[in-house]
């Protein structure tokens, strides 16, 4: 099969039988709806989760400062990340470098506790 092109100044002649492509890599698949209820983000609960634990596993003073909210929180009043979101506002950074804050009622805090009481476990 040939096909043409034209422009003001002549014609150009395309050959398109050559280079037939054939996407059979597709055959038989079926795509499903995602289930929202059920969905996460790099295996946290949200991206707002995973951001704050990718900020304070990566960062030299974040992780320090989660270290000391597990070793030093009362577990009367606070959770660790409960301590470290004070420790941050004492310092005036309320939000990741991303702009996640870092008192979110999206963030999981029984992930970020865990993850806090891993870090710590890790330590010693």
């Amino acid at each position: 099969m040939t096909s043409c092109a034209t422009n003001q100044s002549g014609t150009i002649p395309l050959d398109f039988s050559r280079n037939l492509c054939y996407h059979t890599c597709m055959k038989n698949q079926t795509t499903t709806k995602p289930d929202i209820l059920n969905q996460t983000y790099n295996g946290w609960a949200n991206y707002e989760t995973w951001n704050v634990s990718l900020w304070m596993q990566n960062n030299m003073f974040l992780y320090n400062t989660a270290v000391a909210c597990v070793e030093f929180y009362n577990s009367d009043k606070e959770t660790p990340y409960q301590k470290f979101i004070r420790n941050m506002h004492n310092i005036e950074s309320f939000t990741t470098a991303d702009d996640v804050s870092w008192d979110s009622k999206l963030i999981n805090h029984d992930e970020i506790n865990e993850m806090m009481i891993d870090m710590h476990q890790e330590e010693n």
